[in-house]
């Protein structure tokens, strides 16, 4: 899979997402967290049951 930093920022930037969704502080399209889409699709496996799950997470808080 990855390295436990780049784990550890993915998890923290999925915190951040959680946070913003559930405070009704909500940045601009613009201006929201972005990358740990991109880490998973640049360097984990394509059959990632994880990696799948945050690139949905990442994508549904884009759309949100």
């Amino acid at each position: 899979m990855s390295n436990a930093k780049q784990l550890a920022s993915i998890r923290e930037q999925l915190t951040l997402m959680e946070t913003q969704l559930s405070s009704s502080q909500l940045p601009p399209k613009e201006q929201r967290v972005r990358g740990a889409g991109r880490a998973v699709a640049d360097s984990w496996p394509f059959d990632s049951a994880l990696g799948a799950m945050v690139l949905e997470a990442e994508q549904l808080y884009l759309k949100a």
